[in-house]
């Protein structure tokens, strides 16, 4: 099983229409879509958050993935593997 406190590989599918990010971890497979929270600087789900300007991602343990109080346990940096732009 994997170390909780280990970096990780993980693909993330965000759909800002949606609401939605899917998280994956490709030495496991499969993922679960869940509620995000789309802010101008950042984008939340479950206990992740990504920040839309630098690309970085981190991990913490706070309660529902509060991560405003808990401290990072893991973090990384993203890389975009496809961008789509919008219609308008």
């Amino acid at each position: 099983m994997a170390d909780p406190d280990k970096p990780y590989p993980l693909n993330v599918e965000v759909n800002e229409a949606n609401g939605t990010a899917t998280p994956s971890r490709p030495d496991t497979g499969g993922g679960s879509q869940m509620k995000a929270t789309f802010m101008p600087d950042s984008v939340r789900f479950g206990p992740f958050l990504i920040d839309r300007t630098t690309l970085h991602i981190q991990r913490t343990n706070g309660p529902s993935g509060d991560t405003t109080q808990a401290a990072a346990i893991v973090q990384g940096q993203c890389n975009v593997v496809q961008s789509f732009r919008r219609a308008f």
